[in-house]
């Protein structure tokens, strides 16, 4: 679900949109902006959305509030114990004709990327959940040596199409990560806002945990 808290899957399935479930739900706000950490022409800014995760089995959506309670994305409760959560009046929705998806709909780090930023920031709490990516690749290389390039995974292959630009959401406190304005100061200064890569979907298929990816 868009910009609540991940989750780490052991298997994915990619169709041509991208992850299948992936983002496929949002909250939205009574003018229908998507709610996330920034406000641009598509989306509005919500705070506490990090207190909240949200996990998709088939077609069943369950959202998970941080007293514990887990609630039924059908149920007929749901927005108004969102609104309630977040502040303001809001709505659980399903994608449409307008996708959720900020720029791409796969988004790639490297470890590279994430050995690079520890050493630019050893003081601070660098996890690659704060950077919500869809795949991890374990290799040398940094996101940004393969622009243009694809990636066979499993039986599927993506073509790495443009940086990810960030925003505030990689500074916010999620579970025992802390709140930390430096690591987007340090991405701004050095990496031009640029961490990542979004790519798309060339061959469909399913993708696992410790698969080999072969760079082509």
């Amino acid at each position: 679900m868009k910009s609540l808290l991940g989750e780490v899957l052991d298997a994915v399935e990619l169709d041509q949109r991208g992850i299948i479930g992936d983002r496929l739900y949002a909250i939205s706000n009574e003018q229908g902006k998507f709610g996330s950490g920034k406000s641009t022409r598509r989306f509005r800014r919500i705070d506490r959305l990090f207190n909240m995760s949200a996990r998709l089995m088939g077609d069943t959506l369950s959202i998970i509030f941080p007293c514990g309670e887990t609630l039924d994305g059908r149920d007929t409760n749901i927005d108004q114990k969102l609104s309630i959560e977040l502040g303001q009046t809001v709505s659980l929705t399903k994608e449409n004709k307008i996708p959720h998806f900020d720029d791409g709909a796969i988004h790639v780090v490297t470890s590279a990327d994430m050995e690079a930023l520890k050493a630019q920031l050893p003081l601070s709490q660098i996890d690659v959940s704060r950077f919500r990516a869809n795949i991890v690749i374990d290799t040398d290389s940094l996101s940004n040596e393969l622009l243009g390039k694809s990636l066979r995974i499993g039986d599927s292959e993506v073509k790495i199409i443009k940086q990810t630009e960030r925003c505030r959401m990689v500074c916010l406190e999620q579970g025992e990560l802390i709140y930390d304005p430096k690591i987007l100061d340090i991405i701004a200064k050095k990496h031009e806002l640029k961490f990542g890569v979004y790519a798309s979907v060339v061959r469909s298929g399913w993708i696992n945990v410790n698969d080999d990816v072969t760079v082509i």
